[in-house]
C-alpha cells in the first residue's frame, strides 16, 4: 500500500530507483532535478525534510501525495504527516532527541495523478507547485500545495476548489 524510504536515501538514488519511477514517477522526477548533481548525490531525503528549508523542492510535493514520516526518539515511535512536519523556517516537529527513520508514500491509485513544477533562479526554487487530480466514484478533486513563497509548504484550498 505505501513505499518505505529510508531517511538516507539519496535524492539520486531515488531519481532513478525503478519502484519510483513505476508508482510515483513525479517524485522521482523531482529528485532528479533537485539543485545540482552534488546535492543529489550527498543529500537525504531525511536530511531535506529535517532541515526544514522554505525553498526545499520535496515537502510540497510529499504533502501532495499524503506521506508521512516516522521519528524514532526515547520514547519511542511515532509517525507524523509531511503536511504537518514542517512548522516554520527550519523549524519542525521533530524533537532534539528524536531521528527521522523514513518517509512513507501511500501508493497512488490507477485514477490519481501528481505532478510538480518548479520555477527559479539557477538552483534555487522561487515556487513550487505539486498538484495531484484524483478520481473517486466519478468525481475529481485536487490537491495543490505550493512550496518557496512561505515558510512552510501551503495547502492551496481556494484552488482546489476553483478547479
Amino acid at each position: 500500500d505505501e513505499i518505505v524510504i529510508g531517511a538516507l536515501t539519496s535524492h539520486l538514488d531515488l531519481a532513478r530507483d525503478a519502484l519510483m519511477h513505476r508508482h510515483v514517477q513525479a517524485y522521482a522526477g523531482l529528485s532528479n532535478n533537485i539543485a545540482n548533481i552534488r546535492v543529489r548525490v550527498a543529500g537525504s531525503i531525511g536530511g531535506n525534510l529535517c532541515f526544514g528549508e522554505p525553498h526545499a523542492d520535496p515537502p510540497s510535493l510529499l504533502a501532495a501525495l499524503g506521506a508521512r514520516v516516522t521519528l524514532r526518539g526515547p520514547e519511542g515511535i511515532r509517525s507524523v504527516l509531511v503536511a504537518e512536519f514542517i512548522e516554520d523556517e527550519f523549524t519542525t516537529q521533530r524533537r532534539d532527541d528524536e531521528i527521522m527513520t523514513a518517509v512513507h508514500i501511500p501508493l497512488p491509485r490507477s485514477d490519481e495523478r501528481f505532478t510538480y513544477l518548479k520555477s527559479g533562479h539557477l538552483e534555487r526554487p522561487a515556487v513550487g507547485i505539486a498538484a495531484g487530480c484524483c478520481t473517486d466514484d466519478g468525481r475529481t478533486s485536487y490537491r495543490v500545495w505550493a512550496g518557496s513563497i512561505g515558510s512552510r509548504p501551503i495547502r492551496v484550498t481556494a484552488l482546489e476548489a476553483a478547479l
